[in-house]
């Protein structure tokens, strides 16, 4: 039987773990969730513009972001006009972040989502949401492949990227660089 996590809780505390810096983008918050949800469980995730998404996530993070309990800061990429909301847990007033009370997990859950955090903290910030994106993408096509046909291969999940995200200009070298990474982490 799947176990029960409460999930506006588990993206409360990953906001609050990367604060104060936070979390760069709804779509780094998304590929992040979606690792930590590999070992977990409990979300559903579908392909979309970006790789992996989950409907219910995205909709756990407008009621947390309505709700006042996340912010979002606008950050200017290197598109010109373009943004990404910069996740942050609010801190008390007149406070600090370390003033915050902390958002309780089971231990357990804790220590997957400082995993997946120390994951994600290895790659480039300001590369931070592409590089996650290609991660969760590369595994997405790869786990479906292995499931389907038994193992994959880079130039078939290349294939598959190519076809289904072309303008985000990932090659070759990116799918086996990111599969490596995923092998190396065991994710894959």
């Amino acid at each position: 039987m799947p176990r029960i996590i409460d999930h506006d809780d588990l993206v409360l505390r990953l906001v609050q773990k990367a604060s104060p810096g936070g979390v760069e983008g709804k779509k780094a918050l998304q590929k992040m969730i979606y690792f930590f949800t590999l070992e977990q469980g409990g979300l559903y995730y579908r392909w979309a513009n970006y790789g992996p998404f989950s409907p219910e996530l995205h909709h756990i993070v407008v009621y947390l972001l309505r709700a006042g309990k996340i912010r979002a800061e606008p950050v200017p990429t290197g598109k010109p006009g373009a943004t990404i909301s910069r996740m942050t847990y609010p801190v008390p007033e007149g406070g600090d972040h370390n003033d915050a009370a902390p958002v309780r997990i089971p231990d357990d859950l804790e220590r997957e989502l400082d995993s997946v955090l120390e994951f994600a903290g290895r790659v480039d910030r300001k590369r931070q949401p592409r590089e996650l994106e290609l991660l969760a993408s590369v595994h997405f096509l790869a786990a479906s492949r292995r499931k389907r046909d038994g193992g994959y291969v880079a130039e078939r999940i290349h294939g598959h990227l190519a076809a289904l995200k072309p303008k985000a200009g990932f090659d070759l070298d990116d799918v086996k660089r990111a599969i490596r990474i995923l092998e190396d982490e065991s994710y894959l």
